[in-house]
Order: C-alpha cells, then structure tokens, then sequence
C-alpha cells in the first residue's frame, strides 16, 4: 500500500505548524521533504511528521536550530546527548530565575508607582538597581550576617519588600530635603530615628542597641576590622544610593551626632 503523502499546506495543517516555518526548517537542512523534479512541489510523508516532532521538541527544550540538526541526524544518542541535556537544563533554570525575579522587580516597581504616582528617576533606579542585585547581596551577607538577618532582609516576601522600599524612598526623599541643616536639628533626629526604628521591627531585633550585634563576629575587635571593611565595600558596589557627595557627607555626620548624642544619654 502506497504511503499516505502531503502537499505542503496540508502537512501544515496535518502537524499545526506554519507553511512558511517549514519552509524556513528545509532551507536550514532539518526537513528534506520529497521534490517533484517537474513542478518543484514539495511532498511530504508522515516520517516528515516524525522528524517535525524532534524538531519542536528540542525547541521546546531551549536547543538552537544548529544543536538541534546536529542531533537529529543521529539514529544514536550517546551519553553526550545526556550531557548536553543537562547543561541545557542548568540554563534553563537560570533563565526561569532571571525571569522571575524580573517579575517580582516589575511588581515591586509598578506599586511604588502607584503609591507615590510619580517618582524622582534617581531614586527609581536606584531601588531598582538594588532590587537586581538582592542575590548578591544576599550571597555577601551570608558569611559574616547572622542567619536571622539575613534571611529577614532577603528571603522575607514581596509585600515586606515592597514595604521597605516605599520607605526607602520617603527616607531619601527627606534626606534630599533636609540635608544642610544643623545634625542636632530636631526635624533631622526624628528622621534618623524614623529609619533606625524601621530597621529594628525589619530585623526583629528587640531595641537600637541590637543593631550593634547583627554581625556573627565582633565588629568593635582590632582583627575583624578587614573583614567588616570588605564587607561594606562590597555592598556599597551592589547598592547605589541617588545622593551629592554633599548629602552623603551631610548624612554620614549626621548619623555620626546622632549615634554619640544616644552614647551619652545611655552613660548618664
């Protein structure tokens, strides 16, 4: 019994696939359907069906057209192809991480837009900067952080996140605004206090002191130094913060008052 043929638009109708795709798989040698040397029409039989099959298939799995020619002429798969497959599996899963955690920044983005309607692009990016690098962030902490806080600023769930980073955003807002003043001004020690007491509740740490020991190892001992210099190094390069030197320094004195002023009111 003579097998069953196809003309090229009903092959397409046959397998689901587009006339002018499997136009595009013969011409770079994956399909070889049968040629009328008269009229030039294509035929195709179902063993062309089959091959179609591998052939989304592999696409399915991530595989370019050249890998995925290479292998269908092969009648044998060897231990390679198992190989092969794995490394396509390892990519995979570092596309779907990529591609979730561009979700999560897109919702994370999206509400801060909502709540602040509109947003100085600065700051914008530079949460987004941050949000990008939280693997990193997280990776660098893990050493030298205590487990109860680094799973608290990393692994907590989107809402917290996003929480954070409206809070964030208010902060320097009124870090922009205030910068310049007197650091024992009123106005500039209620802020402080506003981010520090924040971070006490994100933490689930107990008073401000607490924040002192939020490292594994002593930050105040002579040989820890290095380590806790590197450290903020390498957070300071994943973390960008929209400010002037000017407020920069203006902040970083600022914190400087406000932490010797609550020395001395502990001392008395």
């Amino acid at each position: 019994m003579e097998e069953e043929s196809f003309t090229v638009s009903q092959f397409a109708t046959y397998t689901g696939v587009s006339v002018r795709t499997l136009h595009y798989y013969e011409e770079k040698g994956l399909m070889q359907p049968n040629r009328n040397q008269t009229t030039g029409h294509r035929t195709y039989k179902k063993d062309d069906a089959i091959r179609l099959h591998q052939i989304m298939t592999m696409k399915f799995l991530g595989f370019q057209l050249g890998e995925i020619k290479k292998y269908i002429q092969s009648d044998q798969l060897d231990l390679r192809f198992k190989d092969t497959l794995r490394m396509q599996e390892a990519k995979l899963k570092e596309d779907k991480e990529r591609i979730e955690m561009a979700l999560e920044t897109i919702e994370r983005t999206v509400h801060l837009i909502d709540q602040e309607q509109e947003i100085d692009s600065q700051l914008l990016f530079s949460l987004l900067s941050n949000m990008q690098s939280e693997k990193r962030q997280m990776e660098i902490a893990k050493p030298i952080m205590k487990e109860e806080v680094w799973s608290r600023l990393f692994d907590s769930s989107v809402t917290e996140k996003m929480r954070w980073e409206q809070f964030m955003l208010q902060f320097l807002k009124e870090v922009k605004r205030v910068a310049g003043m007197p650091v024992d001004d009123p106005e500039v020690t209620t802020l402080l206090k506003q981010l520090l007491n924040y971070l006490v509740e994100l933490l689930g740490l107990d008073s401000l002191e607490d924040l002192e020991h939020i490292f594994q190892i002593d930050i105040y001992q002579q040989e820890n130094e290095e380590q806790i210099n590197q450290f903020l190094k390498e957070m300071e390069k994943l973390t960008y913060i929209p400010l002037t030197k000017q407020e920069e320094a203006w902040l970083e004195a600022a914190f400087g008052h406000f932490y010797e002023s609550a020395k001395k009111e502990n001392e008395q």
